[in-house]
């Protein structure tokens, strides 16, 4: 017999989408709806998950006690002894499940079940459409990760319906990997990654018993590829982009310690930057800051690992004084509440304009055609979660652009409806890859010089960015020209600032830097 821990317990949270899916299995019948519904939740997820993982069994119980204990808002109606137990012997006895059925009163195994190779069988001559159901999409959990029953507010009926209105519109497009389509249900694995039956739907999990801790969106399989795969994804058919807010929770911190953040949290003389960020999110994380020298050491390894870990430690503590209470406090949960909420905010936006966005907690896949809406509804949410409690830095005002005359610190027309104050949220442009926001060459720019610029004289942060774009490309002055249709010689005049650009051109030449964009985030 096969290791437990490679079981999957029965959820019932898979059903064929056609309810006739099964009528030529010519099964005796039953007595109730949830009865043949039960029973077909049972085939499909035998099915996906056999197809996934040949190899698979999927535990169950067969105790009344379990199922009486598990009557709550995670189960479906079908979820229950009545239905589960009968059904099992009864595709088992027509030899469409595997069936190691526990003897009475064994407490140390559950029995378990699998797909039959006459059912994959029946089965493979035609393809199996099926969904995926959660059942509930706003998930509490407890300090072990047990789930938590609660009872509804408006607050989690309007988190469900955001999440269903986020999931309907991105279970609309053709969501492709090289291999093609991936529907749900479907048999996933990325090079050596086993993902398992594919789900495109997503969830939200809270943590530790409270709505204030997590809220994170889970459960969907481009979350859990690798990340270099990823660029391979297709949206209808279209390329992708991912943008991501660089040092997000640094920002989150000092924003709520009402204080600037001086320059790249993560760069400290005499350390790697790579270990200074790993230990400065692990002080984040930490409940305690002896778990925090402990995880922290583990990653360093080697002789002396606690001495040095104690030493990065106080250093990271004093580059960041005004946030140091907030380490080994477990913070980090408080903060993925926050970055939930803009994570939230930003894909409601982006679905009301018809935009398909895929979330990995604190980035974002889009079509590149939809790059420009993504680093709008970013920036509108970085604002809206920070912007009230951040200073910025007194000398970062002076690098703003003009708009044709003196800096009025307002916002032009096109970006005002935004919420993005000028100077706050910025836009960078890579000169190589990079592996984080500070990584490799980059340029920053205020988004409102690029978003809300829509024509007259180039304000000179855009025409610093276009050089930018320009040398990083390889593109020289008659090839952008010929871009956004104008003469060399007008092109020429508008990247000096001599003369103004028509909106058609200014749309052009955003776009052209939209492009390159790969990040949002605040000045430092």
């Amino acid at each position: 017999m096969e290791d437990d821990d490679r079981d999957h317990p029965l959820s019932c949270h898979w059903r064929p989408v056609a309810p006739d899916a099964f009528e030529s299995f010519d099964l005796p019948s039953v007595r109730s709806r949830a009865a043949v519904l039960g029973r077909a939740q049972i085939i499909t997820e035998a099915f996906v998950v056999g197809r996934a993982d040949p190899d698979g069994w999927i535990s169950y119980s067969r105790r009344y006690e379990f199922y009486a204990a598990r009557r709550s808002r995670y189960w479906p109606t079908t979820y229950t002894y009545d239905t589960i137990v009968p059904a099992v012997d009864q595709l088992a006895a027509a030899g469409l499940l595997d069936h190691e059925k526990m003897p009475s009163g064994n407490r140390g195994r559950q029995s378990r079940f699998r797909a039959s190779p006459e059912l994959h069988k029946r089965l493979s001559n035609a393809p199996l459409a099926v969904l995926h159901d959660p059942h509930e999409l706003v998930i509490l959990r407890d300090h072990e990760g047990n789930l938590v029953d609660y009872s509804d507010t408006e607050r989690s009926r309007r988190w469900r319906r955001n999440i269903e209105e986020i999931n309907e519109g991105i279970m609309s497009a053709a969501i492709e990997l090289r291999s093609g389509v991936v529907r749900n249900g479907d048999p996933l694995q990325v090079g050596k990654s086993k993902i398992g039956a594919a789900s495109n739907k997503l969830y939200r999990v809270f943590n530790r018993s409270k709505f204030s801790l997590g809220g994170r969106f889970y459960g969907a399989w481009w979350q859990n590829i690798p990340s270099e795969s990823r660029a391979t994804i297709r949206i209808d058919g279209a390329d992708t982009v991912e943008l991501d807010y660089p040092r997000l929770h640094p920002t989150l911190l000092y924003s709520q310690a009402g204080k600037p953040m001086d320059g790249d949290p993560y760069d400290l003389a005499g350390w790697p930057r790579d270990l200074v960020k790993v230990g400065f999110n692990t002080l984040v994380n930490a409940d305690t800051p002896l778990a925090a020298q402990r995880s922290i050491a583990n990653e360093i390894g080697g002789e002396g690992a606690y001495a040095k870990a104690r030493a990065l430690v106080r250093d990271i503590e004093a580059k960041h004084p005004a946030i140091a209470h907030m380490f080994a406090s477990g913070a980090g949960l408080a903060l993925m509440r926050r970055d939930s909420e803009m994570t939230e905010a930003l894909l409601l936006r982006l679905t009301a304009r018809g935009v398909v966005a895929l979330p990995i907690h604190d980035s974002y896949v889009v079509a590149e055609q939809s790059k420009g809406d993504l680093l709008e509804s970013m920036a509108e949410a970085l604002q809206k979660s920070v912007g009230n409690n951040v200073a910025i830095s007194k000398d970062y005002p002076k690098s703003l652009p003009q708009y044709g005359g003196p800096s009025s610190g307002t916002l032009p027309a096109g970006l005002a409806s935004l919420g993005v104050p000028v100077g706050f949220v910025c836009v960078f442009f890579p000169e190589q890859r990079q592996r984080d926001f500070f990584g490799g060459h980059s340029l920053a720019v205020p988004a409102a010089a690029v978003l809300g610029w829509s024509g007259g004289i180039a304000p000179p942060e855009v025409c610093k960015a276009l050089r930018h774009e320009m040398r990083r490309r390889n593109q020289r002055h008659r090839d952008v020209a010929a871009r956004v249709g104008v003469s060399r010689p007008q092109f020429e005049n508008i990247l000096q600032g001599r003369f103004g650009a028509s909106p058609k051109v200014a749309g052009l030449i955003r776009e052209f830097l939209i492009e390159g964009a790969s990040t949002v985030g605040t000045a430092a």
